[in-house]
């Protein structure tokens, strides 16, 4: 059996300070309250909050507690959001990935020069949802080049012109017909393609590796948008593609049918469970006497 692992496993910068914040603040006489799960993974969140933190989802539940200090998460909030959280008179740990925060500069800055925002992304998305808030100006969301087609003509923009800004972790490939379509039909963009680099090499990655073997597992958070687009993108070249988030849930029916495999992640995914899963599918070849050749 071949097996590759992707060299871009684990969480990505941005993520890995904001969960190094999730526990660092853990303890001590305020209770750790993150703001939004801090990082879309199940088994992240299942052991801070079994260790003390605590979810919230709105800034009213701050209220129920004496003593507290409130983490924003990787994905970021919105300018009002901020302005709420400081008015509690609390402490405020920003862990807003230095990535996010770039785009929420670029949208402020241009909607105070006039200009309208359209964004590239999931409308319900986190990121998404923060990103909207740090605009005075019109937003218009799109998901993808159909509903470019649907919105675009149907609204009147600003004649100041319009910022296009991406979320960080969507899919790149997709984004350049839209790009396209949207410097045809609108007269005065600003455009900037605010994908993350390490989205993007995850995804180069995917896609050549899904092209080599017969096996892809992504492993990753089942709300994480990231592992998801990168599952979308391995199923595009592999037949065989699974998306888990923890060893329990690989098939191994597939895996007596091939002889190589991929595994990458989300970089949402804990370096636990990626090696969980490395773990799991050699001791079940070493029990049907299957030599694993790691590349």
């Amino acid at each position: 059996m071949k097996f590759y692992v992707s060299k871009y496993c684990g969480f990505c910068f941005g993520v890995s300070l904001a969960v190094k914040a999730a526990y660092d603040n853990l303890g001590g006489s305020k209770k750790l309250l993150m703001y939004g799960d801090v990082v879309h993974n199940h088994v992240v969140i299942q052991d801070l909050e079994s260790a003390g933190a605590k979810v919230i989802d709105d800034i009213s539940e701050i209220d129920e507690y004496d003593s507290a200090k409130v983490l924003i998460r990787a994905h970021g909030v919105s300018r009002k959001e901020i302005f709420d959280l400081r008015r509690k008179n609390i402490e405020v740990i920003d862990k807003t990935c230095p990535k996010v925060k770039k785009v929420h500069d670029i949208v402020e800055a241009a909607s105070e020069k006039g200009l309208d925002i359209l964004i590239v992304g999931n409308s319900n998305h986190p990121e998404i949802v923060g990103i909207v808030g740090w605009s005075s100006t019109k937003v218009v969301v799109i998901k993808d080049l159909e509903d470019a087609k649907d919105k675009i003509p149907a609204t009147k923009f600003s004649e100041n012109g319009v910022c296009i800004v991406v979320q960080t972790t969507f899919n790149s490939k997709n984004l350049e017909g839209i790009y396209e379509y949207c410097n045809q039909h609108i007269p005065n963009i600003e455009f900037h393609n605010t994908i993350c680099n390490a989205t993007a090499n995850r995804q180069d990655e995917i896609r050549e590796l899904a092209q080599k073997v017969e096996f892809v597992i992504i492993v990753g958070g089942k709300t994480s948008s990231n592992s998801i687009k990168l599952y979308e993108i391995a199923s595009d070249y592999c037949n065989y593609t699974q998306h888990i988030e923890t060893e329990d849930e690989i098939d191994f029916s597939i895996v007596d049918k091939v002889s190589s495999i991929t595994l990458s992640s989300g970089s949402s995914t804990p370096d636990s469970s990626i090696n969980a899963t490395v773990a799991a599918i050699q001791e079940y070849c070493k029990k049907n006497n299957v030599s694993v050749e790691m590349m």
